[in-house]
This record gives structure tokens, sequence and C-alpha cells, in this order.
């Protein structure tokens, strides 16, 4: 089970034991992405700062749209245009 927090994007909502259940990531893999409601939770729980881990910050152009998007800094980890050192 989780140790910390995690925002299922199954249901925009605190995960619970369940995420560490297979029926959970069969329905993460058959679901729709609840992004815009994960979002929307972070934001009622105070959550100001979002880092996007990954080789390219697509997701944070979508999060930055969401309710609340404009009030939060966003950072990317990786750019394709600069060298993963930076």
């Amino acid at each position: 089970p989780p140790r910390i927090g995690v925002i299922s994007n199954v249901t925009g909502k605190l995960a619970g034991p369940e995420l560490a259940t297979p029926a959970y990531w069969r329905r993460h893999l058959r679901e729709a992405v609840r992004f815009a409601d994960a979002i929307a939770t972070l934001h009622a729980e105070k959550i100001r700062v979002f880092v996007e881990v990954g080789p390219s910050p697509t997701l944070l152009r979508m999060a930055q749209r969401c309710p609340g998007g404009a009030d939060a800094a966003w950072l990317p980890s990786l750019r394709k245009d600069a060298p993963d050192s930076q």
C-alpha cells in the first residue's frame, strides 16, 4: 500500500489501499483519465508546486488550464532542447 498520498487518475481523489491491487490497475488501463479532477483535488489540498517528471513537459500546459492552475508553480524535470544535466 502507498505510504505517501497518491491522487488517483481513475477517481481524481486520494487513493487508498486499492492502489496496490490488480483490479485498480485494470481500471487505470481501461477507464478515462480524470486528470482535471486530480488537479482540482490537489488544488483543494493547497498543493501549489508541481514537477512533471518525464522527457517532455506536455502535461504542465494542460494542468495550467485546469481550475486553480494559474495559482501554482509548474516545473518541468527535463526538456527535449536541453541536456538532462541542466
